[in-house]
């Protein structure tokens, strides 16, 4: 989408009327007032949804649900538009308030990235994109306000910087004639019952980056309540337009979903993969060094990169790397996560070991620069995940050479196919020690796969955010 996007703002109810005047009856129109509202009931014999849609995201000052679209619909088809209107301003809250539309233009939601310093693999992919939009792509930061009913623009660098999405302005932005864009995973149920109602009545096209659908596919490893939240995420995306998946393993999940939906009416989205790029953990500073930072020995490193979430298997690697130390094998393991669940026998092997003595430890907040340079330095990294939609770990890995042990199937084998890895089992615990300690004794071994990551076809951020904006937006 290249055109420029037309702006109308309101502050109060009288230019209300003129705003929606505007925008369903004459887009030239500059009554107000009850010029306005009369004009807007004559130009409107027979208002659809769509209208009904904006009609309320005005005079409510929020983005509407779905019900309450139906039931404004249905009351003007019965009471007929001059007296639903009546209706509708009489029992609104008569607190003066603010809209901007921006019709025509692009929205990029990117409410949790932009509220939280949180530096999750999604938030990882958003902040990325956002970069490259950024400078050569037109488009509107927006957030949500804490009871989730209105969208507020950001400032930019929000996304980096999240001291700034405070500064966002109260002015309610309503989306019209343009393209809605979800880059991460929206899980709270009052935004998704206005996202879902924008996806389904407002006319703006809509698409989102699909991850995965791990919340279903292997739900006894998911935090609670997220199979239920992933089931109202999954009720929005069937009334958008398009689903970007990360991978060939994450389209044919959505693939299947979709084939589901079907047995109730629905359509459901365009389903295409557009695979994560392999490219090296962006802001890296040659001069760093992870060993001094994190304070680590001169032992052979080897990393894991993940929440200590149950999915990502973590106790495994910790059972193989006791059993590896217990043989004599001299090395040290690094994790770096945060934002687990279920991980409290994680932690508790995890402190039983360091009291043994053993060299492990665990990192939550870590910069972009020094993760960097620990994957670039450690021997080889480990990431026997039992589902992924993409594994963004092990292709930051490869891209800077390091090898990895990783699972055999799923997104991870997509990944490996083109060499630099060991794949396990890793529902097999002997499967991943064994891999662990041919990477540990056979330095042929290491130097071939590492030989194998660095001569892979790696593509680039930019490459991946153009053909994103191409699918969801062009």
């Amino acid at each position: 989408m290249t055109n420029t996007p037309r702006i109308l703002e309101s502050d109060r109810l009288g230019s209300h009327w003129g705003l929606l005047h505007a925008l369903l009856v004459e887009p030239t129109g500059s009554l107000t007032g009850a010029a306005a509202r009369t004009a807007l009931i004559d130009g409107l014999p027979a208002p659809s949804r769509r209208d009904v849609w904006l009609i309320l995201a005005v005079l409510d000052g929020m983005l509407p649900t779905s019900s309450r679209v139906v039931e404004w619909h249905r009351r003007i088809r019965t009471d007929g538009l001059s007296e639903t209107l009546t209706a509708l301003v009489t029992g609104r809250n008569r607190r003066s308030h603010a809209v901007r539309v921006i019709a025509g233009g692009v929205i990029v939601d990117a409410h949790n990235t932009v509220s939280s310093e949180l530096s999750t693999g999604i938030q990882r992919v958003v902040r990325n994109l956002i970069d490259r939009w950024q400078g050569n792509r037109e488009f509107t930061l927006v957030a949500w306000n804490s009871d989730y009913k209105i969208l507020r623009q950001v400032p930019a660098g929000s996304h980096r910087n999240v001291s700034l999405a405070t500064h966002a302005p109260n002015t309610s932005i309503i989306p019209w004639g343009g393209v809605y864009l979800l880059p991460e995973l929206a899980v709270e149920r009052p935004r998704l019952e206005r996202i879902q109602a924008l996806a389904e009545f407002s006319g703006n096209a809509s698409g989102v980056i699909g991850y995965d659908c791990v919340p279903i596919t292997s739900a006894e490893t998911a935090g609670p309540g997220m199979p239920a939240a992933f089931s109202e995420n999954l009720a929005a995306v069937a009334r958008m337009d398009k689903v970007a998946t990360i991978s060939g393993a994450s389209a044919t999940e959505y693939t299947g979903w979709r084939a589901m939906i079907e047995s109730a009416g629905l359509v459901g989205p365009d389903v295409r993969a557009i695979d994560l790029p392999m490219e090296p953990i962006p802001d890296a500073d040659p001069n760093t060094d992870a060993r001094a930072e994190l304070h680590l020995s001169a032992a052979p490193i080897v990393v894991c990169v993940g929440s200590h979430e149950p999915r990502k298997n973590h106790l495994a690697v910790l059972h193989a790397a006791e059993l590896l130390w217990r043989s004599g094998l001299e090395f040290q393991l690094v994790f770096c996560g945060g934002n687990a669940w279920h991980s409290e026998r994680f932690t508790e092997r995890l402190n039983e070991l360091r009291k043994l003595g053993r060299p492990v430890s665990t990192h939550s907040r870590v910069s972009d620069t020094v993760l960097n340079s620990l994957v670039r330095i450690a021997r080889f990294s480990v990431f026997p995940s039992l589902n992924e939609g993409y594994g963004l770990p092990v292709a930051e890995s490869l891209a800077v050479g390091t090898p990895v042990v990783t699972s055999r199937f799923g997104s991870m084998a997509e990944i490996a196919a083109q060499g630099g890895t060991l794949l396990v089992d890793p529902r097999s615990d002997d499967d991943i020690m064994d891999a662990m300690r041919r990477m540990l004794v056979d330095d042929d071994l290491v130097e071939r796969l590492g030989a194998e990551a660095l001569a892979r076809p790696h593509g680039s951020w930019t490459d991946y955010a153009d053909e994103l904006w191409k699918f969801l937006v062009d």
